[in-house]
């Protein structure tokens, strides 16, 4: 059984169930304060951000990375772009997961790269997909998914962020 409580508007005594605050005669004139917004919203990122870790520590994704990792001979295919050869234990999405969910899986959607090509990759990918808050997608990103111009665009950033 449920546990109930009285409504909170003063004189009112009809029984709500817990978790909720008004019945429903008085709730229309008690729309949801901000700070139960931020709650709500909190819960649901954190929802999803527990199944992308969840999927991350899959056998699904164990095997993905694997194969990715051989594919690319454990180099980084960022730095490869410019002739140098990096070591790579980092498996990276071109185009973000979080961006296009639907080529989180897809092999041709991941590449080896080394620490410091995924850091300058992330900042950059931050800049162009999402929106400042990083939660909302930018509406005028187009996806990028050519290696070569995807170091491009970050050396261009990361040169204009150094002046």
């Amino acid at each position: 059984m449920r546990e109930l409580h009285m409504c909170y508007e003063q004189g009112c005594h009809r029984l709500v169930p817990k978790g909720t605050d008004y019945c429903s005669l008085h709730a229309p004139l008690h729309p949801k304060r901000e700070r139960d917004k931020y709650v709500d919203r909190h819960y649901n990122d954190q929802r999803k951000h527990t199944a992308r870790i969840k999927f991350y520590h899959s056998k699904e994704w164990s095997t993905l990375r694997q194969a990715v990792l051989s594919r690319d001979n454990h180099l980084c295919q960022y730095c490869l772009v410019h002739g140098n050869v990096t070591v790579g234990n980092i498996v990276d999405h071109i185009v973000p997961a979080l961006y296009d969910p639907l080529l989180s899986k897809d092999g041709h959607n991941l590449v080896t790269c080394c620490r410091l090509c995924h850091q300058h990759k992330t900042d950059w990918e931050y800049s162009y997909y999402f929106m400042d808050d990083h939660k909302a997608l930018n509406p005028d990103a187009v996806e990028i998914n050519d290696v070569p111009l995807l170091d491009k665009l970050i050396k261009k950033i990361n040169l204009s962020a150094e002046n």
